[in-house]
């Protein structure tokens, strides 16, 4: 294992990154400056699949982009009016998109640093892109999960579950969608609003797919993590 300390320049910064050897498991952590950063707990953070940002949402309302590699701030997004509670980033690195307390979901573009869409009015507690960039999935603390166009920013299906959604994910063939929630299931649905499934087992706090083999990966908050 290598460890590294790096002192930003324009900042004063300390960035501390922990490696391991890539045939094993990575390990990498970075400590940005909170003299740079948000002024509140940061709720949610994403990494771009291109390894190059960390994007990160925080109750002082803002949406945060670093550079993985300084650890240092590149911009600020700060159009919510309320704590941001999740964010994601494209598989394309291309948008940002934030869900917030206001009641807005809101696609950002990374390059321009501009907002491009706002969607809907409710309180998202998840969000995820489809692969094909087509499509952002997000859960609402409203018992709701939804499909919106991420080209158009409209809504093309709402699901429901009889309780706060908390976890949304999208299948890396972009074939379903699956939501946990408080309700004590994991509901599996296809991209045109039908169920396929509905898994049964505690209240789900994170859900993801694997890339390589078709499973869906839980965790509970007993805390359990099982596979399906």
């Amino acid at each position: 294992m290598h460890r590294h300390a790096k002192k930003s320049m324009s900042s004063g910064a300390i960035l501390v990154r922990c490696s391991q050897s890539l045939s094993h498991l990575t390990i990498a952590t970075s400590f940005l400056d909170p003299r740079t950063g948000h002024t509140a707990d940061v709720f949610s953070v994403a990494v771009s699949p291109d390894n190059r940002h960390v994007v990160s949402g925080s109750y002082d309302k803002t949406v945060q982009i670093w550079n993985l590699s300084t650890g240092e701030e590149e911009h600020l997004f700060p159009g919510h009016s309320e704590w941001v509670t999740t964010v994601a980033v494209s598989p394309d690195n291309r948008h940002i998109v934030s869900g917030s307390l206001d009641s807005t979901v809101r696609i950002w573009n990374l390059s321009t640093v501009e907002e491009e869409h706002v969607l809907g009015e409710y309180n998202a507690s998840s969000i995820a892109v489809s692969t094909d960039n087509r499509h952002v999935v997000s859960g609402s603390f409203d018992k709701t999960v939804q499909i919106w166009n991420s080209s158009t920013g409209e809504e093309e299906h709402v699901l429901w579950h009889s309780d706060l959604v908390l976890s949304v994910a999208v299948s890396p063939d972009d074939r379903y969608v699956e939501s946990g929630s408080s309700d004590k299931t994991i509901r599996v649905w296809n991209l045109t609003g039908d169920e396929e499934h509905a898994l049964r087992d505690g209240m789900l706090i994170m859900c993801s797919r694997s890339l390589s083999r078709p499973t869906i990966a839980t965790s509970y908050l007993d805390p359990r993590t099982r596979p399906f």
